[in-house]
């Protein structure tokens, strides 16, 4: 999975990332490494959606019960730094259509 968060301080979000990461790997059952998290610092044009994280989630699709899991988690996270509202959504891969070094799932 891919995590990426937009609208967090680089070092807010290195405070939790081991944290987050080793609990994800717990709830996702996978290994650290197939894990990515990246953080987006763009320029605000419009401060209304900027003042809470937002993080989106790709990865080829799980049961509810563990992306509804993987979004508390994160959700937590990002509350301990803080923030009143995190937004968390998720993006589902098909894996037809995701290739890895020109071959497909």
């Amino acid at each position: 999975p891919q995590i990426i968060v937009k609208n967090v301080k680089k070092h807010e979000i290195e405070s939790i990332a081991d944290l987050m990461l080793n609990n994800l790997t717990k709830i996702i059952g996978c290994d650290l490494d197939a894990l990515s998290l990246e953080l987006i610092e763009g320029v605000l044009i419009s401060e209304k959606n900027g003042k809470y994280p937002i993080i989106q989630i790709n990865w080829f699709e799980r049961p509810k019960a563990i992306q509804d899991a993987v979004a508390l988690e994160i959700d937590k996270c990002f509350r301990s730094l803080g923030y009143e509202q995190v937004d968390v959504f998720f993006i589902i891969l098909e894996k037809s259509r995701y290739y890895d070094n020109g071959v497909h799932y």
